[in-house]
């Protein structure tokens, strides 16, 4: 770009710096803020989005100070500028949270601090639900559990009915086994007292 800037004709140092300055600038300030607004995480990949986003953001650091803002004010824009899009970039609102509450120094502290955030989420939702199906399983195996004991009280409880059933009924037929002997024998009784009294 610096060939092609030149003049073929040069008098002096200051022309050369001249004709640079008017052929090479750097993006506006706001075009370079929306290419940074425009940036989003395809396919998971974490790593091409920080560079973009740290490329990028160096670029508008470059073109605010040009445009004649202090260097350590356009260095703070260009953080904010990164600390918007990361939380664009995040459906989480507790990194959300954690990216507007954080004071960062630079842009790349902003990136890594949103990749090991949503690591961090995605590490706890994988153990919440293993926990919760850890939890499910043993109460399916309680159960379990409690249904056989319960078959079981039962069954116990039907054996001792029909046991103490049985034992009811051994009193009772014995009486009944007497009255029928009783009776069996009372009219011979009655015969005998007769054949007496004729006597």
């Amino acid at each position: 770009k610096a060939r092609e800037a030149i003049p073929t004709e040069v008098s002096s140092v200051g022309q050369i710096k001249d004709a640079l300055r008017n052929r090479i600038k750097p993006d506006n300030s706001k075009v370079v803020a929306g290419k940074i607004a425009s940036l989003h995480v395809i396919n998971n990949n974490y790593t091409e989005f920080a560079k973009r986003v740290e490329e990028l953001s160096d670029a508008l650091e470059r073109s605010l100070i040009i445009e004649g803002m202090t260097q350590s004010k356009a260095h703070e824009m260009a953080v904010e500028q990164t600390v918007k899009v990361c939380r664009l970039n995040t459906r989480s609102g507790l990194v959300k949270s954690i990216l507007s509450s954080t004071t960062f120094s630079d842009s790349k502290d902003v990136v890594a601090k949103m990749i090991v955030e949503q690591n961090n989420q995605v590490k706890e939702r994988y153990n919440n639900n293993a926990d919760n199906s850890r939890y499910s399983n043993n109460g399916s195996r309680h159960n379990g559990n409690n249904f056989n004991n319960n078959r079981n009280r039962s069954s116990n409880n039907n054996r001792n009915n029909n046991s103490n059933n049985n034992s009811n009924r051994g009193p009772n037929s014995r009486s009944n086994a007497n009255v029928r002997a009783l009776n069996a024998h009372a009219p011979q009784e009655r015969t005998l007292r007769a054949e007496e009294m004729d006597n």
